[in-house]
């Protein structure tokens, strides 16, 4: 059932109910996902991730590597 922002009223709140709106819609969505239990196929996928991690460590890319290839590409445009 979709419903719009009209229709429940958020548009009449302010930017900053909204945005709390939105931040507390976003943790409900985070608890529910972390409660649930990954499907078969999904535990499949972790597993693999997992052992390819383990077998080659030094192919990973580290956080920091890709966050300053990013800003460095978006330095260039």
């Amino acid at each position: 059932m979709h419903r719009s922002i009209q229709e429940l009223g958020i548009d009449r709140l302010s930017v900053a109910d909204r945005i709390a709106l939105a931040q507390e819609i976003w943790d409900s969505i985070a608890d529910t996902v972390q409660r649930s239990t990954p499907s078969a196929d999904e535990a499949v996928e972790l597993d693999r991730r997992l052992a390819e991690d383990l077998n080659a460590p030094e192919v990973a890319i580290d956080w920091q590597q890709i966050r300053s290839a990013v800003q460095k590409r978006w330095s260039q445009n």
